[in-house]
C-alpha cells in the first residue's frame, strides 16, 4: 500500500519489464535445453524415463538460470531502488 500511495499505480509495475526480460528468455532456453538433454539421455538409457527426465529438467533449469541471471540481478536492483524510494 505504501508503494501505491508514494508512487501511484506506476510504482506497482516497477520491475515488470525486467521480469519479462528475464522470464521470456528463461522459458525459451529452458525448453530448448530440456529437449536437448532429454534426447541425449534417452540415447544412452531409453528405459530410464523418470531419471532421464529429472536430470534433463534439473540441467535445463541450471543452464537457463545461469544465462538469465544478469536479468534477474537487474530486476532485483530495480525493485530494491523502488523500495528505497518509498522508505525515503
Amino acid at each position: 500500500m505504501r508503494t501505491l500511495a508514494a508512487e501511484g499505480p506506476r510504482g506497482l509495475l516497477r520491475g515488470a519489464g525486467a521480469s519479462a526480460l528475464r522470464d521470456a528468455p528463461y522459458a525459451g532456453i529452458y525448453m530448448s535445453a530440456y529437449q536437448s538433454f532429454k534426447r541425449l539421455g534417452n540415447s544412452f538409457s531409453p528405459e530410464q524415463h523418470a531419471i532421464v527426465n529429472s536430470v534433463a529438467a534439473a540441467s535445463a533449469a541450471g543452464v537457463a538460470g545461469i544465462v538469465t541471471h544478469p536479468f534477474d540481478v537487474l530486476k532485483v536492483c530495480i525493485v530494491e531502488q523502488s523500495v528505497r524510494n518509498v522508505r525515503n
